[in-house]
């Protein structure tokens, strides 16, 4: 289920706002249950069968995050994350990469029988959104919940589950509890919601189409400027699709109270910076200062500007697309010329 389908815009979200608002404000608790369980119901659309892997991920950086909370001995903090860590990655990479190294493996003729493994929707971002609870916990940012529904609200809550934005928990651990609703706060959610639906269906799916259009044909028979606007669409594609699914997940949390932060800042406005001199300070802070002041603000280095790269990437990859075919066809030219008749040699 996304944002833009008519199940969510005409059946889902009208269902949720009416069980939501009904209950009173003084229910935070209530408020929360039905919030989770149209956040698993909103999962489990997209697939029944990855609901257990959302639940067992939530209930590992549950018992991890209790492990890890300030208080304990250090030995058992450090064991419950390097826990999460360990198995919340170890998970990831079993989903994402075993069939890949497997078939890897096969071709070098190490036989290994998998069966076949399908990736669970939206699986980095709530892998990620658990670890961020137990790194948190752990550091003493937030306090360790001892509430398991709530660390699942935190895991699945629906507007950032499948397509981001990562929330640290940090960042909404005291809405959970004692956020406040109002209609101010519902209208500038709906608002902002509208304006990214707007952008998605309007801008990204128009965009698409004509990128589409283009790398549908063959690059051989292709012009460059046709190339280079296929090029521009689908840069543009990317943009529109990001920026609304942004603007959709933060509209929808302020809907419900949760204030979730700005995650796309006009990334195209920004530098690509190569300069080696930000890797050349002693002492871990300084060598983390430096590296994100040279990402966040102007360089007098090297720059490259976004606008310009990925065009030009996808041109490269287009031109690479291309020579194998002109070969190809060079080389069915001459032999037609010729009037031979290649022979395959046994």
């Amino acid at each position: 289920m996304v944002f833009s389908s008519i199940l969510f815009l005409f059946f889902f979200l009208p269902a949720l706002l009416l069980c939501y608002f009904c209950l009173p404000r003084r229910f935070r608790a209530w408020r929360n249950g039905v919030l989770l369980a149209f956040s698993l119901f909103f999962y489990a659309c997209g697939g029944l069968y990855y609901l257990p892997v959302l639940l067992c991920s939530t209930a590992v950086n549950y018992l991890c995050g209790l492990l890890a909370a300030p208080g304990r001995p250090n030995a058992a903090r450090r064991a419950g994350l390097w826990a999460a860590v360990l198995l919340g990655l170890g998970m990831l990479g079993w989903f994402k990469y075993a069939g890949f190294l497997a078939a890897n493996l096969n071709r070098l003729g190490v036989r290994l029988n998998l069966p076949p493994i399908v990736l669970p929707i939206g699986i980095s971002f709530f892998t990620f959104q658990g670890l961020s609870y137990v790194i948190d916990v752990y550091r003493g940012d937030a306090p360790c919940q001892r509430n398991p529904f709530y660390v699942a609200l935190y895991v699945a809550l629906f507007p950032q589950l499948v397509a981001g934005p990562i929330v640290r928990y940090s960042t909404v651990a005291r809405e959970i509890t004692g956020r406040e609703e109002s209609l101010s706060e519902f209208s500038q959610g709906a608002a902002r919601f509208l304006f990214g639906l707007g952008k998605k269906m309007l801008l990204a799916n128009a965009m698409g189409e004509v990128a589409d259009a283009v790398f549908a044909q063959s690059p051989a028979a292709m012009a460059a400027g046709t190339a280079w606007a296929g090029a521009a669409a689908y840069t543009l594609q990317i943009y529109f699709d990001f920026s609304a699914y942004s603007d959709m997940a933060i509209g929808l949390g302020r809907m419900f109270g949760f204030h979730f932060l700005e995650n796309f800042n006009y990334p195209y406005v920004y530098k690509i910076i190569f300069n080696t001199d930000d890797l050349k300070y002693g002492g871990e802070g300084k060598l983390k200062k430096k590296t994100l002041s040279a990402v966040a603000r102007p360089s007098h280095g090297k720059q490259y500007s976004i606008p310009i790269a990925m065009p030009a990437l996808t041109c490269i990859y287009l031109v690479k697309e291309e020579e194998p075919q002109k070969s190809a066809a060079k080389k069915s030219s001459a032999t037609k010329k010729s009037g031979k008749v290649p022979v395959k040699k046994g």
